[in-house]
Parts: structure tokens; sequence; C-alpha cells
């Protein structure tokens, strides 16, 4: 059955005039980590953040520690992902979840864009450019027509699709929890 946000923001305590509510919403599920600072969501979102966001949306944190014992020389090449990224960049660039930007460089501190991460999430759904369910440069319009953000009541707005902040994030990723996936047979929520 389909996932019903009522019950999400029931179970999570959770206030939808918070003005941190999709950021909050996240932490409840441990897709989201804060810092000694909390959660930053006024925060420029940085490529690394945003790859660490998708394998929590993926809900492969089991087969990320897996993978490191069983592979502890595997290295992405990724010369810019700090050593305490290194497991789940090593297995996100393994499975071919993610991809660099040339010369051995993620771009970790680089700013991540809407169509970026949109692409991570439509992928944590099942879509794939490779099979031509969605362009990249396209990806936030297939999240808008697949209902990210037709649901989503709350008048929230992304003010600049190139450089996301944390909150932007928070909002994309909160809404696609109740997303099905291309198949139809789960919804990102069940990951």
């Amino acid at each position: 059955t389909a996932p019903k946000k009522e019950d999400f923001i029931a179970k999570y305590k959770l206030d939808t005039k918070d003005p941190d509510f999709y950021g909050k919403a996240l932490q409840g599920v441990n897709v989201l980590f804060g810092t000694d600072k909390g959660l930053e969501l006024d925060s420029e979102l940085l490529r690394l953040q945003g790859a660490l966001i998708y394998a929590r949306l993926l809900g492969v944190e089991e087969e990320i520690e897996e993978f490191a014992k069983t592979n502890p020389t595997y290295d992405s090449g990724f010369t810019d992902v700090p050593d305490w990224a290194k497991k789940t960049m090593n297995y996100l660039h393994y499975k071919k979840l993610v991809f660099g930007k040339g010369n051995n460089l993620y771009g970790s501190y680089d700013p991540m864009s809407e169509a970026q991460f949109t692409a991570l999430v439509l992928r944590a759904l099942g879509y794939s450019e490779a099979n031509k369910d969605f362009v990249f440069i396209d990806a936030p319009q297939m999240a808008d027509e697949l209902g990210f953000y037709f649901a989503d009541i709350s008048g929230y707005s992304i003010e600049s699709n190139e450089r996301l902040t944390r909150r932007d994030m928070s909002y994309i990723a909160y809404n696609s929890l109740f997303i099905q996936n291309k198949d139809k047979t789960e919804y990102l929520m069940d990951k």
C-alpha cells in the first residue's frame, strides 16, 4: 500500500509548520545527519553530500559495509573524497551508481544542482538515463511529472536550480519517499 504522509508525520511527531520540517523528516528515517552545528539546512548542498544521501535513500548501508570488508583494496580513484566517505563512494562507484567529473575527481566539494540530485533520486527509483527513461538535464521535469512536487501542499519552492541548499535537497528527498518505483513494486520509503 502507498505510504501516507499523514501517518509518517504522526509517527515521527513532526510539525508541518516547522521551517525545518523536511530536514527533520529525513533525520527521522536516518537519511540526513547533522553536524555539531545542526542540520545546516541553509548550507549549500555539495556533490559528496548528495551522493551520501543517495546511498541512504537506496538503503544500501549494510551492502556498503559488506563491500568494504570483502573488497578492502578497492579504490574508486576519486582523489577528492575524504577518508570518512570512501567506503560509500567506493561502493557507489563500483556499482556504477555515481560517476566522477574526470581527472580522478568526483567533484566532492562542488555545488550540486537540482538536475544532479533529482537524477540520483530517479535512479534510486529504478529509472535510468542509459535505458532512456529520462535525459539528465530534464530530471527535475520528470520528477515533477512523477509527483515529487505535486503532492506537496507546503508551497515550498526551490530558489536556485543550479545550487541547491540542504533544505532544497530535503524537500526533494522527502517527497520522493512517497513515490512508487519504476516497476511499481515498492515506494522509495520501503528502501
